[in-house]
């Protein structure tokens, strides 16, 4: 069953302006709590106040844009609902979630049905975050790269700080040459 602000959404969808009274009349609920979710929808911009107790969709310009405006709404989404509700391709979406997640502004919650189910930790506004996936892809790389010079140059220590200790005790290095 869809959610009262997925009716609202869909029954706005087929008519374009529309007041609260033909939402409320169209969906059988009282005009409060319709007025309630439509004004809730209002503040997280998925709707447009077009006159008193009139509303339009908000429609963002980008794929990118439009996906920001549905995960900051619904707050846990799956790269398949970003893609059936922004026409985006699946894979678009999927990297799009992945790049947030890599930025910390999404977390990856539990597998459904063989699929990640996305939860937003930091709602950064309604400007979608414009970091690039390749952007993140290389900061992420970089960072692999660091750790790894760092784990190197820590093995390097060790293994050192292991031969000073051979030679203090055996007085010779292990490859049979005379210690110095």
């Amino acid at each position: 069953m869809l959610s009262r602000r997925e009716r609202i959404r869909r029954e706005i969808e087929k008519r374009g302006e529309v007041g609260i009274m033909q939402i409320s009349e169209a969906l059988g609920e009282d005009r409060k709590s319709v007025n309630h979710a439509v004004q809730t929808m209002h503040d997280k911009g998925e709707l447009t106040r077009v006159s008193r107790g009139r509303y339009c969709l908000t429609k963002p310009k980008s794929k990118r844009a439009r996906m920001w405006k549905i995960i900051r709404a619904r707050r846990t989404v799956t790269a398949e609902d970003l893609a059936e509700l922004t026409d985006a391709c699946q894979q678009y979406t999927q990297d799009y979630l992945r790049s947030l997640e890599a930025q910390g502004v999404m977390s990856r919650k539990r597998k459904r049905d063989n699929t990640w189910v996305y939860r937003l930790k930091h709602d950064l506004g309604p400007i979608a975050p414009n970091q690039s996936i390749a952007e993140v892809d290389r900061a992420l790389e970089w960072k692999k790269i660091q750790e790894a010079r760092a784990d190197a140059e820590q093995a390097m220590r060790t293994l050192t700080t292991l031969m000073e200790a051979y030679d203090e005790k055996w007085g010779e290095k292990p490859d049979g040459h005379a210690a110095a």
